[in-house]
């Protein structure tokens, strides 16, 4: 039932009759990580450009004689991978502080190099990635609902505010707001709108069949229940010692 965003997903759904999809929950919080991130894209670049200079050849020979860590550089489609960016780089930072003025000139690395105010600006960057990376592994565990997407993205939003906008319940990028909203209230026994009765009527003949599966069950699970085993237990003991 995941995969809404994509048009060919939709188109599918449609032909074949199914359940309407529900949107990626870690794509919305994708898309809600970066408006954060969009007022430190100049650090951001920053950082791009000086992992990028460290990944030639002879700037990782230089950078091999001080720490065996390797650069690590920023994927625009893949977020989570800049909080490996900013956290590497907040350990390669004394490394390269450590490096003489001969190396950093040699290899053009000292007009990439990152100021003291841009430093303390990353450390307080990583804290933030380290929390959204932290709700991106929670929002890919299989067992997740939606009722707990719904409970984390609502303490996100009370953390962060700015993601409020691509998190809230029906946000422009939730194709099925009413379905999303009406399952959340089914899971959780509320009371639903008009419009979610409506959106969420495809799910009846699915939840009619569940429930009397889960009767039948009951009714012959009995048989199948593994029969007590017959066994002796000594009520007395004779005394044959005197015979």
């Amino acid at each position: 039932m995941i995969g809404d965003n994509c048009s060919v997903n939709q188109e599918i759904g449609r032909k074949l009759g199914a359940l309407p999809l529900i949107g990626c929950t870690s794509l919305r919080f994708q898309l809600a990580v970066n408006d954060v991130l969009a007022n430190e894209e100049t650090l951001l670049a920053n950082f791009h450009a000086l992992m990028i200079h460290l990944s030639t050849i002879t700037c990782r020979a230089a950078l091999r004689k001080v720490t065996p860590l390797a650069p690590a550089v920023r994927n625009a489609t893949h977020w989570s991978i800049l909080f490996s960016t900013v956290e590497r780089y907040t350990k390669l930072h004394p490394a390269l502080q450590s490096m003489d003025h001969v190396t950093i000139s040699k290899y053009g690395i000292a007009r990439f190099m990152l100021s003291e105010s841009e430093t303390a600006q990353a450390t307080e960057l990583l804290s933030t990635l380290f929390d959204s990376h932290e709700v991106t592994k929670a929002l890919q565990d299989p067992t997740l609902t939606l009722i707990g997407v719904r409970r984390v993205f609502d303490w996100v939003s009370r953390q962060y505010p700015a993601m409020k906008g691509r998190l809230a319940p029906d946000s422009a990028v939730v194709n099925y707001p009413a379905l999303e909203t009406g399952i959340t209230k089914t899971i959780t026994g509320g009371r639903l709108t008009t419009r979610e009765q409506e959106d969420c009527k495809v799910l009846r003949p699915h939840m009619l069949r569940h429930e009397l599966k889960r009767r039948h069950a009951r009714f012959w699970g009995p048989s199948f229940r593994k029969r007590p085993s017959a066994y002796y237990v000594h009520v007395c003991v004779v005394d044959t010692s005197y015979v």
